[in-house]
């Protein structure tokens, strides 16, 4: 995936607006996580911060879990993961647009998630490459994170890491099945599309660049799709 970013001022621009552009990832351990974002989302009405998250699931236990150690991890990964700080743009969208959709929050979530986990983002060519029907083997996503973390991580946790990729773009709806994995039609509507384009903004991109970027490919609109919602698309943000 193209990463639209040369200085040191860039870069701190695309923190502000809620990237995280870091070499490290919280899928070297865990997935992108969506039954526990899906919990959380719900038991708050309105995201003020991260410690609403924090609070929801170490005192309130909204993902049940057993220990508060684990609790303390998922809430961790979670805050990584999505940042829940509607004072940046991303997440301020984010939230808007789920509380608005319900059928296509899997690609909105990833969306996000692959906004700040670098590792999860060194797998989108394989996906999107793959055409809808086609299989895709784990090796592939294996092989997606050589060139950029081969030095990084161990192979042992490269393979475990590849595994979770796999599960997030199963969550996602990119993918489907075990043996063989099937590249699916991910589910998007205009909302996505609203926050696809949002991305492509704050990362510098304009025009007919916008609808032409890595984040809109990942939506699987064909062309006629993506002629019906981009208006719509567009009305939902005013860049």
């Amino acid at each position: 995936m193209q990463n639209f970013t040369s200085g040191k001022e860039e870069k701190l621009d695309l923190a502000e607006y809620g990237f995280d552009e870091g070499l490290r990832g919280v899928h070297t351990s865990r997935t992108m996580m969506l039954s526990e974002l899906e919990a959380v989302m719900g038991s708050i009405d309105l995201v003020v911060s991260p410690t609403d998250v924090r609070h929801a699931i170490l005192e309130d236990n909204v993902l049940g879990k057993a220990t508060r150690s684990g609790r303390k991890n998922s809430a961790t990964k979670l805050i990584i993961l999505y940042s829940f700080n509607p004072k940046q743009q991303l997440f301020y969208a984010f939230e808007l647009l789920w509380r608005n959709t319900t059928t296509s929050r899997p690609v909105l979530a990833i969306l996000l998630a692959l906004s700040r986990d670098t590792v999860l983002r060194a797998s989108v060519d394989t996906v999107t490459d793959t055409p809808i029907g086609s299989t895709l083997t784990k090796e592939q996503l294996y092989k997606s994170l050589l060139s950029g973390f081969a030095s990084k991580y161990a192979e042992t946790t490269l393979q475990s890491t590849s595994q979770n990729i796999a599960s997030t773009w199963r969550q996602s709806g990119h993918i489907k099945g075990e043996k063989p994995i099937v590249r699916a039609k991910a589910p998007a509507d205009f909302h996505i599309l609203a926050f696809a384009l949002l991305i492509g903004y704050l990362r510098g991109l304009r025009g007919q660049n916008l609808l032409s970027s890595d984040w809109v490919r990942l939506l699987d609109f064909d062309a006629a799709e993506l002629e019906a919602v981009t208006p719509i698309a567009y009305e939902s943000f005013l860049f």
